[in-house]
C-alpha cells in the first residue's frame, strides 16, 4: 500500500517517512518511556499504518521479530525498542502481510456467519462464530468495535424498539444488538481509505521538504536571505511611495497657493482698472462742469 508503485529513488524517503511518523506518535504519546514503546500498543501503531494482524499474530509473529532486532537486553520486558519496532513495521508495510480484505471478501465473510441470510447480524454470533476459528478478541477489541458501532448507531445498528406505552426498548447488553454487517463494511474501508489519503498527503509535504533540502541544503537559508530582501523591498517601496505622496501633496498646495495668489492678483489689477475708469471719468466730469462755468460767464 505505501510503498505500492514507487520509483526506487523514492522507496528510501518512504522509509524515513514512516519512521518521521512513528517518532512522531511516540513523542506525543509515549513520551515518558524515553525511546520505548508499551507492548501492548504495538498492535495499535501497526493498526495506524492500515495493517490489521490478529491478535495471535501479533504476539506469535509480530513480537518475536520486533525482539531479534533489539539492541539492548537490559530493559523491561514490558517495552519494546522503537528503532527496532520501525525497521519491522517497514517490513511489513513493504510485503503488505496484513493489510485486511476488500469489501467483497469481507462481506462475503460476514454472510457466511449470516445464516438466515438477515443482512445483519449480533455480536455474540459475530464473536462465536470466529472464535471457532481461532481468532480471539481482546476486551480493547471488543470495545474498540462496540463503541465503533454506536458511534455510527444510525448507519449501522438496527434501530431500537418500543413498548406498547411507546418506551424505547434498550438491549439487555450491548453484544444482542444486531448490525448491518454490509455497511459496517463500507463505513470501516472508507474510513481507512480516507486515513490512507491524509497520511499520504503529510508524506507529499515531507518528501517536498525532503527533496528540497537534499539537493538544496542552503535552502533555508537562502529562503530566510529571500523573506528578508522582500522585507527590506517592501519597506522601501512603501517610503517611496509615503515620499511621493507628501511631493504631491506639497506640489498640489504649491499649486493651489500659486492660483489663489494669481487670482489677488487679478482682483487687484481689476479693481486699480476700476479706481482708473473712476478717475478719469471724474475727470472728465469736472473739465466739463468748468466748461460749463466758462461759458456762463462768457454769456
Amino acid at each position: 500500500m505505501f510503498f505500492e508503485d514507487l520509483l526506487p529513488y523514492e522507496i528510501p524517503i518512504m522509509e524515513t517517512f514512516i519512521k518521521y511518523k512513528v517518532r512522531q506518535i511516540v513523542s506525543i504519546i509515549y513520551k515518558e518511556y524515553n525511546g520505548y514503546i508499551p507492548r501492548v500498543e504495538a498492535p495499535y501503531l501497526i493498526r495506524y499504518f492500515l495493517q490489521f494482524p490478529s491478535q495471535s499474530q501479533v504476539v506469535d509473529e509480530i513480537l518475536p521479530e520486533i525482539e531479534k532486532l533489539e539492541s539492548s537486553t537490559d530493559k523491561s520486558k514490558e517495552l519494546i525498542e522503537v528503532d527496532a519496532f520501525e525497521k519491522h513495521l517497514i517490513n511489513l508495510l513493504k510485503t503488505n502481510k496484513y493489510s485486511g480484505y476488500d469489501r467483497e471478501t469481507l462481506i462475503e465473510a460476514f454472510r457466511i456467519m449470516d445464516i438466515e441470510k438477515n443482512g445483519y447480524l449480533d455480536l455474540h454470533t459475530f464473536y462465536t462464530f470466529i472464535k471457532r476459528y481461532g481468532i480471539t478478541f481482546t476486551k480493547e477489541q471488543i470495545d474498540e468495535m462496540e463503541k465503533f458501532l454506536l458511534e455510527n448507531e444510525n448507519e449501522l445498528l438496527e434501530p431500537l424498539g418500543v413498548n406498547k406505552n411507546d418506551e424505547v426498548i434498550k438491549p439487555k447488553p450491548t453484544t444482542t444488538r444486531k448490525f448491518y454487517y454490509e455497511s459496517y463494511c463500507r463505513k470501516v474501508l472508507g474510513d481507512n481509505q480516507e486515513h490512507f489519503n491524509n497520511i499520504m498527503k503529510d508524506y507529499k509535504d515531507f518528501y517536498d521538504k525532503y527533496q528540497e533540502l537534499k539537493m538544496f541544503p542552503e535552502m533555508p537559508k537562502i529562503k530566510e536571505e529571500i523573506k528578508e530582501e522582500e522585507k527590506k523591498e517592501g519597506e522601501e517601496k512603501k517610503e517611496g511611495e509615503e515620499k511621493k505622496e507628501g511631493e504631491e501633496k506639497k506640489e498640489g498646495e504649491e499649486k493651489k497657493e500659486g492660483e489663489e495668489e494669481k487670482k489677488e492678483g487679478e482682483e487687484e489689477k481689476k479693481e486699480g482698472e476700476e479706481e482708473k475708469k473712476e478717475g478719469e471719468e471724474n475727470k472728465e466730469g469736472e473739465e466739463k462742469k468748468e466748461e460749463e462755468k466758462k461759458e456762463e460767464v462768457k454769456a
